[in-house]
């Protein structure tokens, strides 16, 4: 039996991924001096709000990088995997729709 072609689809999912990652370093270095420069001003909303959009920002990355290894590296070869949503994968959805569900307030 041949195997499946899955290069330009686990490709760009994984260049995504990195992708993602890379960007979430740069929002983590805004978020600090964000912190920095308005450190003494109190607990403010605003400070609230950039610390929960990140916390939300990290819970994405972190599912999106489990969902990335499950497919990739523990179930490399098995195309059977591919039928089976991992838990990680269902939890992207919850968090995005808080994340942007927040956004929206």
């Amino acid at each position: 039996m041949e195997l499946l072609d899955m290069d330009n689809t686990f490709g760009a999912l994984y260049i995504g991924t990195v992708v993602g990652a890379i960007l979430f370093g740069i929002c983590t270095v805004q978020v600090f001096i964000y912190l920095q420069a308005h450190k003494g001003s109190g607990l403010t909303f605003y400070k609230l709000a950039v610390c929960w959009l990140w916390f939300f920002n990290a819970l994405h990355v972190y599912a999106v990088n489990h969902t990335m290894y499950y497919y990739l590296i523990t179930n490399y070869g098995n195309p059977l995997s591919l039928g089976k949503m991992v838990w990680s994968f269902k939890a992207l959805i919850i968090i995005d729709a808080l994340n942007v569900y927040s956004v929206h307030l």
